[in-house]
């Protein structure tokens, strides 16, 4: 079976297939967040723009606060 093929199964059960849906969003977040170090040292910021606009951080202090506690973990 390929990936391909996956997408192709008949959903029998929606509720099932909700509780996949939340399952496939949680890796995606703890991927995000596994790799918090990967993306500081490449100033890469994943944080939605409107609400890091709405709680006044500016992309630049995030970072720096990011790689000051990177600095002190190491």
């Amino acid at each position: 079976m390929n990936v391909s093929d996956a997408c192709d199964v008949d959903v029998r059960n929606v509720h099932a297939d909700h509780a996949a849906s939340h399952v496939g969003k949680a890796q995606g977040f703890v991927t995000l967040i596994r790799a918090i170090h990967y993306h500081a040292y490449r100033n890469d910021v994943y944080l939605p723009r409107d609400i890091m606009i709405k709680v006044s951080v500016h992309k630049l202090h995030y970072m720096i606060c990011l790689h000051t506690v990177i600095a002190y973990k190491h």
